[in-house]
């Protein structure tokens, strides 16, 4: 028989504190003032929920701690420190060693992996996946349906230190993948992919694939190829729908259902005009070469307003690029050219 967790040895409960129904809390946990939790809710042991801000230890007397509320059916595994001032929807769930600051809102059915530290004043969308050792910065903002992998840091002072604090922003369906930073108030938009050990230093067009330190634009996420199938992967939701709210209907009906116009495979056009059908899984396969100048138009106009200089170093490295290209190509010609001479 396993050993009891759920025992109520040290369970410290504020009696200012609302618990729900069928909650369980575990060993070693302290749950203080104007806490609510919702019902079916596990609070395993060691956890501290509405852990007090600084204004508690200059003023013990008078402080009043705000209030922090966790949603029904979550499950906030051992040694979670949540601080007060916090908003939590349905279904959280959090790994080991969790820290949450204040004022940080979640939507429903987020994810904060083990040993991951969110120093709160941050904003999250529904079904948010954090996996172990995420630091996210104070003033980020993840939208819905994001993937976060592990050992991702999001940076918010553009000048350290200063009184500045401007985090990043990540668009609905992105993934951010391992070992990536993120620098102060960049903005990378819907559906993008940031390959993993990259640096993003600039805004990050919709549908894009970027890669490097700093990390550039390389093709769009459309073109990738799922590596058994040979077929497009992208948007994601098409391919996987594990523990999502379109897991046994399919995302299309889901969509449909649900008025989510977020993804429309139809409206795409690439730089020949030709549009490109994600269903009929036919995508054109433009050249990165192509892909990257395609995306620096698509973005032209936000580039603008942000920093001009930002398009003309691209577009720098671009035609490099292509000059490098037809290179090789001649290179080849000409290697060809000597080897049926010398044959």
């Amino acid at each position: 028989m396993v050993l009891d967790k759920f025992s109520g040895t040290n369970v410290r409960i504020s009696p200012t504190a609302k618990i729900g129904k069928n909650v369980k809390i575990g060993d070693n946990t302290v749950i203080y003032d104007n806490v609510e939790i919702g019902d079916n809710t596990i609070i395993c042991n060691d956890c501290v929920i509405g852990e007090p801000l600084n204004a508690y230890y200059s003023d013990m007397e008078h402080y009043e701690n705000p209030k922090t509320l966790i949603g029904a059916n979550s499950l906030i595994r051992s040694h979670t420190i949540i601080y007060a001032d916090n908003v939590f929807g349905e279904g959280l769930q959090t790994g080991h060693r969790v820290t949450i600051r204040e004022k940080t809102k979640m939507g429903v059915h987020c994810s904060v992996g083990t040993l991951s530290d969110i120093q709160g004043h941050s904003l999250f969308g529904d079904y948010v996946r954090m996996h172990s050792n995420v630091h996210i910065g104070h003033e980020s903002k993840i939208g819905n349906y994001c993937w976060i992998y592990p050992y991702t840091v999001f940076t918010n002072d553009p000048t350290p230190p200063s009184e500045i604090c401007v985090g990043p922003t990540v668009g609905d369906y992105s993934i951010v993948a391992t070992h990536c930073l993120l620098l102060p108030g960049v903005v990378i938009g819907e559906h993008c992919l940031i390959g993993a050990c990259s640096m993003v230093s600039k805004n990050v067009a919709d549908y894009t694939v970027a890669v490097g330190s700093p990390a550039k634009p390389v093709k769009d996420i459309r073109e990738v190829k799922d590596r058994e199938t040979g077929e497009a992967h992208y948007p994601w939701p098409f391919r996987f729908g594990r523990n999502m709210p379109w897991e046994k209907k399919g995302y299309e009906a889901w969509k449909e259902s649900n008025n989510d116009n977020k993804i429309n495979p139809y409206n795409y056009e690439n730089i020949n005009g030709e549009k490109l059908n994600y269903n009929n899984k036919k995508v054109n396969k433009s050249s990165m070469l192509e892909n990257n100048l395609h995306i620096i138009n698509e973005t032209n106009e936000e580039s603008n307003k942000r920093n001009n200089n930002e398009q003309k170093n691209l577009l720098k490295i671009l035609m490099e690029q292509r000059q490098q290209y037809f290179k090789n190509i001649e290179n080849s010609i000409k290697y060809k050219k000597y080897m049926s001479v010398e044959n």
